[in-house]
């Protein structure tokens, strides 16, 4: 799953289906209740859906504050225990946009601790899902936001997490063409360089250009 594809704003369909939602044999009355809840689940995953949507393009028209109050919504919805249970996999996606969005609303309006906070919070579910792409993008932006912070040190720690899980791609790349090889390493060489420099600053110049080599 890569839920990144459209930059830092992502909205996601989440796939509903409710033509056949298999249910055991029970009673009349249990079966109509549960057909009941799960509707309602339903509707409740569709309506964060759509402020994932709405919010992205609050955003787009730089209406931050407003983004924030959807993605939230959107974001106390698909924690909903009910909605969890009901729809596990399309509410733990719905999570991860919405916290990886407001991260990047908060980024934008300069209020970077909060937008640390919640890119950390997206961090494991996009590692848990296997989406290495985000989880690297992710780390090197946290990195880029403890900079703004004036907090070197821990810049660093997040941009070499984000150099270890960026060479891994890249080892699973090496059967591709060249030419695609490079592209990708084109795409991520302004963090490496970025933390070369930061380990310049702390006079650890020989780790600053064994990153540098790496590209």
């Amino acid at each position: 799953m890569r839920l990144s594809q459209l930059g830092w704003v992502a909205s996601m369909a989440l796939g509903l289906n409710l033509a056949a939602l298999a249910l055991p044999t029970v009673p009349v009355t249990q079966m109509l209740l549960l057909r009941a809840a799960a509707q309602t689940a339903a509707d409740q995953l569709a309506e964060a859906n759509r402020l994932l949507g709405q919010g992205a393009q609050q955003l787009g028209t730089s209406k931050y504050r407003e983004a924030i109050q959807s993605w939230q919504q959107a974001l106390e919805i698909c924690r909903n225990s009910s909605i969890r249970q009901a729809y596990p996999q399309e509410s733990r996606n719905g999570e991860a946009v919405a916290l990886l969005n407001l991260g990047e609303a908060y980024r934008r309006l300069s209020q970077y601790q909060q937008a640390i906070d919640y890119y950390q919070q997206a961090l494991p579910i996009f590692r848990d899902v296997g989406d290495r792409d985000t989880e690297g993008l992710l780390l090197a932006n946290i990195g880029r936001l403890y900079v703004n912070q004036n907090s070197p040190v821990s810049a660093i720690q997040q941009l070499q997490k984000s150099v270890e899980v960026r060479e891994s791609i890249r080892a699973g790349l090496r059967g591709l063409p060249q030419a695609d090889q490079q592209a990708y390493t084109d795409s991520i060489a302004k963090d490496y360089r970025l933390l070369a420099e930061l380990l310049k600053q702390q006079n650890r110049s020989s780790e600053a250009q064994a990153v540098l080599n790496l590209l």
